[in-house]
């Protein structure tokens, strides 16, 4: 139909020393629109307790609405973890997303982890996110401020034969939403 997009991609990832790339590239097209989709993550692990991450992600924004005018997102977003003891992690996130629209959203998240060492991959975490744009356009939900307040228990494992990360949470908490 006229909403539907098609997709190729190609994936890479490479590693050298402590530092990580991976993502992938392809195209995105519908009838005679076309545009490049792409999404790669440059990670760093420090011989130490910090790790931090650079990603930029360009896709489609999902849903019917955006589809139908073809609006794009460029977001890239920074983070840093810092290990404070083997129990408690700190995580600051800054990013910003720019839509082919002209609207932009800024984000800024913190969480604060505690893992429950006695049972390895189990955790607690409670978060905290602000956004803030510049237009509440009705093609996708970009509200003018956003804050949102989660806490809940996570599993995280990592399957090293199979390169297989798997994580589940369930969080509650509360947003606010304002739209002037």
């Amino acid at each position: 139909g006229d909403n539907e997009f098609f997709t190729t991609v190609g994936t890479f990832e490479g590693k050298h020393g402590n530092t990580k790339a991976t993502g992938y590239i392809g195209s995105a097209y519908k009838g005679s629109f076309s545009e490049i989709i792409a999404y790669t993550i440059i990670s760093h692990n420090f011989d130490g307790p910090w790790y931090m991450e650079l990603s930029w992600d360009r896709n489609i924004v999902e849903t019917t609405k955006a589809i139908n005018k073809n609006i794009m997102s460029d977001a890239i977003f920074l983070s840093a973890d810092y290990e404070i003891h083997e129990r408690w992690t700190i995580v600051g996130v800054l990013g910003s997303t720019f839509y082919t629209d002209g609207n932009k959203k800024l984000t800024q998240a913190g969480h604060l982890i505690y893992n429950i060492l006695e049972v390895p991959g189990l955790y607690i975490k409670g978060s905290a996110k602000f956004e803030q744009s510049d237009k509440n356009p009705p093609e996708y939900f970009a509200p003018l401020d956003r804050w949102q307040y989660l806490i809940g228990p996570g599993y995280s494992k990592y399957f090293k034969k199979t390169n297989i990360f798997f994580q589940a949470s369930y969080q509650f908490g509360r947003q606010n939403i304002n739209n002037y």
